[in-house]
């Protein structure tokens, strides 16, 4: 029987594959995943002044979206901090 991953253990999992994401959601702002009625894109990036970033209207799968997120990000933080 396999044992459930403890939620550090999945909190530590996250980081390690998203760490940019990890440090927007943690210290600047928010992120939205999937479709609404207001915007356009799929994946977007948040902060208290409005959206930093948008992306693509569709993507081949979720992975991808949270890949261009967590690449748009990271150029933020190089710009920006």
């Amino acid at each position: 029987m396999k044992e459930k991953k403890s939620q550090k253990s999945h909190q530590d999992d996250h980081q390690s594959l998203f760490p940019n994401i990890d440090y927007w959601v943690q210290n600047h702002g928010r992120i939205e995943i999937g479709d609404d009625d207001f915007m356009p894109s799929f994946a977007k990036a948040i902060d208290r002044g409005g959206v930093i970033w948008e992306g693509k209207n569709s993507y081949k799968n979720v992975d991808s979206a949270l890949n261009a997120l967590e690449k748009a990000i990271e150029k933020w933080r190089k710009e920006n901090t």
